[in-house]
């Protein structure tokens, strides 16, 4: 897999699916009353995707990173990603991820592919055309490893509501804070994520995501300069086709990872020769 960017990026995806609740203003709600607020919204809109079996997915990621040391001049690195899938339970997923640059040029580098059953992931190896085994991967798409794709919010509010791609749907806005330091303590690391969640009103199901995050992760060392590497990145999710009937399976062509619990085979000895 292609270079994403630096650990704060790589702990996103588990960052924006999680979180705390705080109830918002008043609305009509499937099974609730007028008075629901935002957080009863959310967690009906929880409970109904848990229901949900299929659908298929879009992401489309734009972040630029900047990194300064020691209050030296920032380098900046913007990126693009986009994916396009499909998901069944029991983590099964399918899909293609393409970077894009985002200079001059915007061109869309090579895609990947990848397919999933039960937490195991594999890639498809364009150089000898075989789907390898991967050890952990770490990819921005819902229900990742369990995660839910409603996510809990520091603060959320309901908004007015709105139509997407025909369907009437509750505009939920929200926003959530994050802290995280390394084991070691010289990694702190600052997010700050907007939402507005797009919820059908009809079946609470979860039409999109917009979400837009700042964040700022500093490493001291104790020798040597001060690096702060900054990231700016929006990202749009949408779900659709809920109970599609979608049948992936483990491509055949495929290259497992070594069993770590496998007895190793013993290696060959030779018989010396005696000497004369």
């Amino acid at each position: 897999m292609a270079p994403v960017g630096f650990r704060l990026w790589a702990c996103l995806t588990v960052a924006l699916l999680s979180g705390l609740g705080v109830a918002g203003c008043g609305a009509s709600v499937p099974g609730l009353g007028s008075d629901a607020t935002a957080d009863e919204v959310l967690a009906a809109a929880r409970d109904a995707m848990v229901k949900v079996e299929s659908y298929r997915f879009s992401i489309d990621v734009s972040w630029e990173q900047a990194v300064a040391v020691s209050d030296g001049p920032a380098e900046r690195s913007p990126i693009g990603l986009v994916v396009d899938g499909e998901w069944a339970k029991d983590d099964r997923y399918r899909l293609t991820q393409t970077y894009l640059g985002l200079g001059p040029s915007g061109e869309p580098g090579r895609p990947f592919s990848y397919v999933a059953v039960e937490g195991r992931w594999f890639l498809f190896d364009t150089t000898d055309e075989v789907w390898q085994e991967l050890g952990f991967p770490v990819l921005p798409v819902p229900r990742f490893r369990g995660r839910p794709e409603v996510p809990e919010l520091d603060e959320a509010w309901l908004l007015e509501d709105a139509v997407l791609d025909g369907v009437p749907v509750y505009h939920v806005a929200g926003r959530r804070h994050m802290t995280r330091t390394s084991d070691d303590g010289i990694f702190p690391s600052t997010m700050d994520v907007k939402y507005d969640l797009y919820l059908g009103r009809n079946d609470l199901l979860l039409r999109q995501t917009e979400s837009r995050l700042t964040g700022v992760e500093v490493t001291t060392p104790p020798e040597g300069a001060q690096t702060e590497r900054s990231l700016q990145q929006e990202e749009t999710i949408r779900l659709w086709d809920f109970g599609a009937p979608i049948t992936i399976e483990l491509p055949e062509d495929r290259v497992e990872l070594p069993d770590p619990d496998a007895t190793p085979t013993p290696l060959p000895t030779a018989t010396p020769t005696p000497l004369r």
